[in-house]
């Protein structure tokens, strides 16, 4: 179904201009790729013919110079003067440097006032190639150099048509103004005094953090040779964060640190905030997330005569764990396991010894492991090691020292480190790219917290405000067109979803008045809500940079955005508002909708009703329910022992006999277990043989998440009762024992990782001398219990059903949620009262999936619009309650995907798009389900309701169309 477009990037071609030995000139090898392609016949405008590259006296650093002399002077370049960078050049027709062309020349030292800059000839990785670059190339009668039409007198193709630097590309990225290129190659030398320069003056916030020459400069604290740096991660510091360290957190986010040759530094990780955060070290910025190679003792340094990796003596990053060595892919797991596990587990810290006499140069990088960021489009072959440029998001530039003296005065390689900070209302609220989504909004109801102008409570009643900023950029960024197939609108709708909840979670860390001070207590109501904050914010933010590569990976845009306008303030009042009768023709339908007295919606078969359900009683399989909806599927029970026809007896002619478990996604909100001895029935009364052994076996991925146990009351110790004693239990995978406390936390690890550990199952003897029935459960989720009968020689010991089950499972209660893969979704069919028009703008035309989308989204706008309480802890009430219906829309719109069967990956553990796809769905079907029944706990736990619901109606007839 999905597709590979990016090829790895390979690392033995990065090649790199010397900038290290003073004294020496490029070798014979390096004039050649630095007179290469992209000044012979190609894009960038080679140095001056009497210039050469030698030691600069005056700057103090390498670069081309008359006759190798410095000059300490502006020097002209193709006739005219190179000024300083850092500034957006003016629009006139003629732009400075577009992406894709060779950089600005070195060697030229200016002087404006007592300020310094620095100017460096780089070139390009291939020249222009239409494919390979982001910009028009240059027309045949253009000249390189500066024009006096040029207000700021920089070099550039005199047609090229850029006309700034400064400003982020239509997808979100840096690069040049209003055109939709990315920066490509550019390189711009900041003077070290850069509060001259502001962004906002040209309407942006974009900044540029990595300077390509030395500044503020982070050091380790050291004791003889072992240093010491401390790493934490600012939650708030740009979308996705940003790597800090206690050694210099002045200095602020991705700081350019120091390390001596020779020096061993750990680098400790015991902070909270680097949960979901393990650091790496490598040659390149985002060495791993780009197919380059990290500091690994098989990995010989670019440029180095690489004889280190015939031996693996390279230089080697460590990883450890409460002082012991642990391999690197242990440590990088580990990160992404649940909180509360991370902070048990100990201490993690980081080693990085760099030696000396390894021939290499020039600066190496720290990253982080598991956030990544993207080429897009990706190389098709690899660029120089000049080249390799970063536009995300979790990494900085690590500086060696020989003897206190920089090894590279240059910033090389080079490293543009873009990140867009926060607005002055995002850093009010804690959150990112809210600016512009403050109510009124023309795309959002005029209200999501519907008495957030009476409360008193400062910090409830402005997170409350930001909490309407948040839900309003949600839905206008979920509102899609269905051009590129159900998968990419998948991913366009879940990406400002899970934005959503990131911003939420950062945005109550930040007003919460409560902290945790042990994250691994798994008693306090405290902890385990830090926790959930936590958790969403980074494991979604991880979620979010996977989603955008699998868009860019398959060709597909990130934005596929339909404004759907709904009624202002005024326009609803002077409808009635709430409370009050009107009519509304919507755009394709005539049905009237009765708002005052009982809400009116669409049944399957197109009649009206009071609940969305069949006015026959009967539901739509001709079974029948407690509540006249449609079951589906409905549990036989065995009331009062007289009908037994309802036991799955499991036959078992030896002593032990395997059960294959499965959990069916579809047949209730959370699951429910099956076992292929009995056919596709939902939770079944399963009949075991007294004394017999039942191996129950869970390899297929619909078990992950879902562990199972068993006990002598229904949910076991989620409804603190008893589980079976050892003795009857043996928990094993790949037929070695583990125990429980080994087994249960797998299935919270990643569905790739839990795929890798091989077959899980649980061995059951079933006990002699018990009278009543056992019941099998979810170790993880509550309310995933089934009924034993425990069996002599084929006949129940026990007629009756005790102990009781304490409830009855809730099943599919609509065709519609059948035909969707979801539940309760009957209801929220369009039309309806309080949602849009659409949602999907062309989803009439498109497929089921799209249809299904509508109705999710339509109940998770219902369910976010809320009252809040103005009393202790109403801030982290208000948040559950809008939290939960958000979380039951991810959950929803995952498994309608997986419901359609368009993902294929016959193993979890490959790297295919489709693995990582389906990965994705289980995880967020899995964890957002236990979180919601985490948010619920906390809920009842503080005396507040589940739901606390307010009424917003809204009229959309101002749908836009292309």
């Amino acid at each position: 179904m999905m597709k590979f477009s990016c090829l790895v990037l390979a690392a033995s071609s990065l090649v790199a201009p010397a900038h290290g030995n003073r004294g020496r000139h490029l070798s014979e090898e390096e004039e050649r790729l630095a007179h290469g392609p992209a000044w012979k016949g190609g894009w960038g405008p080679p140095p001056p013919p009497d210039h050469s590259w030698g030691y600069h006296e005056e700057s103090d650093d390498w670069s081309w110079s008359k006759s190798g002399k410095g000059s300490g002077k502006s020097s002209k370049s193709s006739g005219k003067s190179s000024k300083s960078s850092g500034k957006s050049s003016k629009s006139s027709g003629k732009s400075s440097k577009s992406s894709g062309k060779s950089s600005k020349s070195s060697g030229k030292s200016s002087k404006q006032g007592d300020k310094s800059y620095v100017w460096m000839w780089v070139p390009n990785w291939s020249g222009w190639d239409e494919g390979s670059a982001w910009s028009k190339p240059p027309q045949d009668d253009d000249d390189w150099a500066g024009t006096d039409d040029d207000d700021d007198d920089r070099p550039s193709w005199e047609s090229d048509g850029h006309t700034g630097f400064y400003k982020p590309n239509p997808d979100g990225s840096p690069g040049w103004a209003n055109d939709g290129h990315y920066p490509g190659t550019y390189v711009d030398f900041v003077e070290q005094d850069s509060s001259d320069y502001d962004p906002s003056q040209d309407g942006n916030a974009y900044s540029l953090h990595d300077y390509n020459h030395v500044t503020d400069l982070c050091y380790a604290t050291c004791s003889g040779d072992h240093c010491t740096y401390h790493v934490l991660v600012d939650l708030y510091a740009s979308e996705f964060g940003g790597i800090v360290f206690e050694e210099c957190k002045h200095i602020g986010p991705f700081p350019t640190i120091t390390m001596e040759l020779g020096k061993t530094y750990r680098f400790v990780q015991t902070d909270r905030t680097n949960y979901i955060h393990p650091i790496g070290f490598g040659y390149h910025p985002d060495s791993p997330h780009q197919g380059l190679p990290e500091i690994d003792p098989a990995n010989p340094p670019p440029g180095t005569d690489g004889s280190c990796a015939e031996d693996e003596s390279c230089p080697e990053a460590k990883y450890f764990l409460n002082g012991d060595r642990i391999p690197l892919e242990q440590y990088e797991n580990m990160f992404a396991h649940p909180i509360h596990a991370w902070v048990n587990y100990g201490d993690f810290s980081a080693e990085l010894m760099f030696p000396k006499g390894t021939g290499y140069s020039y600066d190496i990088f720290y990253w982080c492991h598991l956030f990544q960021s993207s080429l897009n489009p990706c190389f098709t072959s690899p660029p120089p090691l000049a080249l390799v440029q970063v536009h995300g998001f979790m990494g900085g530039r690590i500086k060696l020292l020989h003897n206190g003296k920089l090894v590279n005065r240059m910033n090389f390689p080079i490293h543009k480190l873009y990140f867009a900070p926060p607005s002055p209302y995002d850093q009010r609220c804690g959150t990112y790219g809210l600016q512009d989504f403050q109510l009124p909004h023309p795309e959002c109801p005029h209200r999501f917290v519907c008495n957030v102008d009476d409360v008193d409570t400062s910090s409830i009643y402005s997170f409350a405000g930001c909490l309407e900023s948040m839900n309003c950029h949600m839905f206008v960024g979920m509102t899609t067109y269905a051009t590129q197939g159900d998968v990419a609108l998948f991913l366009q709708d879940m990406i400002p979803h899970h934005q959503n909840a990131v911003n939420m979670a950062k945005s109550l860390l930040l007003k919460w008045n409560q902290r945790c001070e042990d994250l691994g207590d798994s008693e306090s109501d405290v902890c385990i809500f830090e926790g959930l904050l936590r958790e969403i914010v980074n494991s979604q933010n991880a979620q979010i940079q996977l989603m955008r590569d699998l868009l860019a990976s398959n060709g597909w845009r990130e934005f596929e955005d339909c404004p759907v306008k709904m009624s202002s303030f005024e326009e609803f009042m002077q409808k009635g508002g709430a409370g009050s009768n009107y009519e509304h023709n919507y755009d394709n339908d005539d049905a009237v909708m009765t708002v005052d007295d009982g809400k009116k919606y669409k049944d399957d078969d197109g009649s009206w009703s009071d609940d969305g359900h069949d006015d026959d009683g009967d539901d739509d399989d001709g079974s029948w329910g407690d509540d006249n909806k449609a079951s589906g599927y409905r549990q036989r029970a065995l009331s009062d022992g007289s009908d037994m026809g309802g036991i799955c007896k499991i036959p078992c002619n030896g002593d032990v006999c395997d059960i294959y478990v499965r959990v069916n996604l579809f047949a209730t909100v959370l699951g429910a277990y099956t076992f292929d001895e009995c056919g596709d029935q939902p939770y079944p009364t399963i009949g075991l043989e007294i004394g017999k052994t039942y191996r129950f076996v869970q390899k297929e991925l619909n078990n992950y998440y879902h562990p199972l146990g068993f006990a002598y009351f229904a949910d076991g110790a989620h409804a603190n009762k008893q589980e079976l004693e050892d003795e009857y239990l043996k928990y094993k995978i790949d037929n070695k024992e583990v125990g429980l406390d080994n087994y249960e936390p797998k299935f919270f690890f990643s569905p790739r990782e839990w795929g890798g550990f091989g077959t899980f199952n649980v061995e059951f003897t079933i006990p002699e001398d018990h009278g009543e029935d056992l019941f099998y459960f979810c170790h993880i989720h509550e309310f995933m219990s089934g009924r034993i009968k425990l069996l002599r020689n084929g006949v129940p010991v026990s007629y009756k059903n005790v102990p009781e089950m304490p409830y009855m499972h809730e099943y599919q209660d609509s065709r519609f949620d059948k035909s969707c893969g979801t539940m309760h979704l009957g209801e929220f069919q369009l039309p309806h009262p309080e949602c849009p028009h659409k949602f999907v703008c062309d989803g009439d035309d498109g497929t089921n999936f799209a249809q299904c989308l509508d109705a999710m989204n339509c109940a998770m706008m219902v369910g976010m619009t809320t009252y809040v309480y103005d009393k202790y802890n109403g801030d982290v009430a208000l948040f559950n309650h809008q939290m939960i219906p958000h979380h039951e829309n991810a959950v929803n719109m995952a498994k309608a995907l997986l419901h359609e069967g368009v993902i294929r990956c016959p193993d979890i553990t490959s790297d295919t798009d489709d693995c990582k796809m389906e990965g994705l769905l289980h995880e967020i079907v899995n964890n957002q389900n236990f979180q919601i029944q985490q948010m619920r706990g906390i809920l009842e736990r503080d005396g507040f309701p589940e739901f606390n619901d307010c009424v917003v109606n809204i009229n959309s007839n101002h749908h836009l169309r292309r």
